[in-house]
């Protein structure tokens, strides 16, 4: 989701500089479907860090006494 951000307000940014006359184009669509990206985001992480941690734990299986120490 961070991406998401970062990417958003790069985009504003460049379009801010648009609206100063520096670039010729003003409107990149930085906001657009905003939210839809955000969700699709953030339901993407939760599932692909589950996953690569699940398949972690199943490869290098943690007894109880390694986890103490």
């Amino acid at each position: 989701m961070t991406e998401e951000l970062v990417t958003d307000i790069d985009k504003s940014l460049f379009e801010l500089a648009g609206q100063f006359g520096w670039f010729s184009q003003t409107d990149l669509g930085s906001w657009d479907n905003a939210l839809e990206r955000y969700i699709m985001s953030g339901i993407g992480g939760t599932i692909g860090g589950g996953l690569f941690y699940g398949i972690d734990a199943i490869r290098n299986p943690k007894t109880k006494a390694d986890k103490n120490s």
